[in-house]
């Protein structure tokens, strides 16, 4: 048996921690770009209220921000049901 470093940080395998999966990554990107849609369809709605904008610009990314946000929670939801 070889002596450990004190200084020296023990490995993912050494410790007996379990090694993110490759998925957790995709996850990460998915629900950034959810929230990215959802801030800038936003902006897009309060820009388009401020401006002379026809009505349908208001549905329209008034749309997408709900779409998005309903995807975050669903995506949350089931996060936490796997734990």
């Amino acid at each position: 048996m070889t002596p450990t470093e004190p200084y020296r940080p023990a490995t993912a395998q050494q410790a007996g921690q379990v090694q993110q999966p490759a998925g957790a990554s995709r996850d990460g990107l998915v629900r950034n770009l959810l929230w990215a849609v959802v801030v800038l369809s936003s902006t897009a709605n309060v820009a388009t209220n401020f401006g002379s904008a026809p009505a349908w610009t208001h549905l329209a990314s008034g749309l997408v921000t709900t779409a998005a946000v309903a995807a975050l929670v669903i995506r949350a939801r089931r996060q936490r049901r796997r734990r």
